[in-house]
């Protein structure tokens, strides 16, 4: 019974921690964690870039693209500046 219950709480470590440093699925990599075993999805997971959120893109916001074409090109060149 403990056996179970340290693979479940180390299968949501790994969740955890994919959800919020590696902008993963938390959900998946805990599957993946209960399934295989936390140790070696931990391990995969620790070692994965973290994933990059979309660049919104003009049109997602439509007062800015009732901006001027350099205006917009300005904002864009800053989001990619930040999400580097």
């Amino acid at each position: 019974m403990i056996f179970f219950l340290t693979w479940t709480a180390f299968s949501v470590a790994v969740g955890l921690f994919a959800s919020v440093r590696r902008n993963r699925s938390g959900f998946g990599w805990f599957l993946i964690a209960f399934i295989v075993s936390p140790v070696i999805a931990g391990v995969f997971c620790a070692i994965l870039r973290e994933k990059a959120e979309p660049v919104p893109t003009p049109t997602q916001y439509p007062a800015l693209a009732d901006l001027p074409a350099s205006e917009q090109a300005r904002l864009a060149k800053l989001r990619n500046d930040l999400a580097q």
